[in-house]
């Protein structure tokens, strides 16, 4: 099962490193990513606006949501995290740990987005 983690809406260079951060994290936990960046006029490197995993194996799913709920944690909440296409989801709402879990294991792309708050 493949999972994209990309930036709803604007982003800043602390948003870029945040993004960066939960890369890292994931990896210390034997997940692999690719970080997405994009070039920007006058920034000292390239902004991180999304995550690609291509593969993760059923038994990562939880190791997968509990750094994403662990790195969200120590951001004081600043994020809300969004399944993309997710009609069933209200504006305000925010995607559960089942919800996750049920569409990782659906083999089906994911795209998960990470709105600042």
């Amino acid at each position: 099962m493949a999972l994209r983690i990309s930036l709803s809406g604007g982003f800043t260079s602390q948003v870029s490193a945040d993004l960066r951060e939960l890369g890292e994290k994931l990896e210390e936990h034997g997940v692999t990513v690719s970080l997405n960046t994009v070039s920007v006029q006058g920034a000292k490197m390239d902004l991180a606006v999304g995550l690609a995993i291509a593969s993760l194996a059923v038994s990562s799913i939880s190791t997968l949501i509990n750094v994403i709920n662990f790195w969200k944690g120590q951001k004081k909440s600043s994020y809300r995290l969004k399944l993309e296409g997710d009609e069933a989801a209200n504006e305000d709402s925010e995607v559960t740990d089942e919800v996750l879990k049920t569409a990782l294991q659906s083999g089906r792309p994911v795209t998960l987005l990470v709105e600042k708050l």
